[in-house]
Order: structure tokens, then C-alpha cells, then sequence
């Protein structure tokens, strides 16, 4: 795919020599196609943050877990943001957002919320029904929830 910096620049690269002193320049864009596990929930994580004890969306979990983490593997987003955003009963939760550029062609990424996070030790997180939405460049990909009751 090539994209023109403008379309007087295309048009510039059209005509003779002379004729214009726009230089054409071409921009090779990667279209992003991107594939993503389900997103899969954890309130305790092993070495290298992954999932001690996954568990898939609709997750439950009784009420004194001090962390909780949600996790999904992505390939063909290399460059692409991704955002993890969450709500508590339906309320956002801004400060907990998660996002950045994904790195690498196989990706696994781990987003983790915890309340008052002096770790290790947590506030147990608040009751109630935590969703979390997943987008990779902007476009929502994925919802899921987790209940802590």
C-alpha cells in the first residue's frame, strides 16, 4: 500500500522533469489485521506476569483479592496502540487505564488494577462487577467482566 503525502505531490510525480519542485514522497503504510486470544481474568500472577489462575470472562471471584489482572495475546498489530479501559457497577475508572504501542509481532500484554497499590499489601479490591474494554487503535476489540462479590 502506498499512501502520497498529498495529492499535489502525486500529481507532481506525474509530470516531467521541471515542471514542478514538489518532491514525491511515498509513505509504505502496513495494514494492521490484527488477531487477539479472548480476554482471560487472574487475580494472582506467576513470573513474568503471567496468569497464575486463569479464569475466562465472565470471571468470578469471592471478595478480598487485592489485585486483578486481565490478559489476551496479539499478533498483527505490531505498532499499533492498545487501551485497556475499566469500569466498576458501570462507573469509569480513568486512573486505571492501560494503554501503550504494541511491540512485537506476538504479544502477550497484562493489564493489572489494584486499589491503593502499596504493594504487596493491597487494598482488597471494592465488590462489584469490573468490565474492561480492549482497543487496538481506537477500535473496541474486546469486552469482558469480572465479578467480585
Amino acid at each position: 500500500m502506498v499512501l502520497c503525502l498529498s495529492a499535489q505531490r502525486a500529481f507532481a510525480a506525474q509530470q516531467q522533469p521541471g515542471q514542478n519542485n514538489f518532491a514525491y514522497l511515498p509513505w509504505l503504510a502496513k495494514p494492521i489485521n490484527p488477531a487477539f486470544t479472548p480476554l482471560t481474568f487472574s487475580s494472582s500472577l506467576g513470573c513474568a506476569t503471567n496468569l497464575a489462575d486463569p479464569k475466562p470472562s465472565p470471571a468470578m471471584y469471592d471478595y478480598g483479592i487485592r489485585r486483578l489482572a486481565v490478559s489476551t495475546y496479539i499478533t498483527g498489530a505490531t505498532g499499533a496502540t492498545f487501551t485497556f479501559t475499566w469500569t466498576l457497577n458501570g462507573s469509569p475508572l480513568p486512573t486505571l487505564t492501560d494503554a501503550g504501542i504494541v511491540p512485537l509481532d506476538n504479544y502477550t500484554h497484562t493489564a493489572i488494577i489494584t486499589f491503593n497499590a502499596n504493594e504487596p499489601n493491597c487494598d482488597p479490591l471494592p465488590r462489584g462487577v469490573y468490565e474492561t474494554q480492549f482497543y487496538i487503535a481506537n477500535v473496541l476489540k474486546q469486552t469482558a467482566t469480572a465479578t467480585v462479590r
